[in-house]
């Protein structure tokens, strides 16, 4: 969620952008004028190579579940399955 401004191009008092599906291949931008939603507009976006704290490690022996300060890395490693793992303990995700 962004407060009001520009997100995409588009004005808006409140963006919220959601995610459909297993990951990242079509975004959903919602418009929400005076607390009322007015618009939706779909958008492909591409699969980011990183993604830091995005998603969670699930594995409980990771190094991000005992160190607090730690980034939550995960790389994409199978792009035609849309595969991300963690870069400490290459869990999948």
């Amino acid at each position: 969620d962004e407060d009001a401004g520009t997100v995409l191009g588009y004005t808006t008092d409140k963006a919220a952008i959601t995610y459909r599906g297993d990951a990242f291949d079509l975004a959903e931008l919602l418009g929400v004028y005076e607390g009322k939603l007015e618009d939706v507009y779909h958008c492909n976006i591409e699969m980011p190579e990183t993604l830091v704290n995005v998603i969670k490690c699930k594995n409980p022996r990771c190094i991000t579940s005992c160190e607090q300060e730690l980034d939550h890395v995960f790389c994409l490693t199978d792009r035609e399955h849309k595969v991300y793992r963690c870069v400490y303990c290459e869990t999948k995700a």
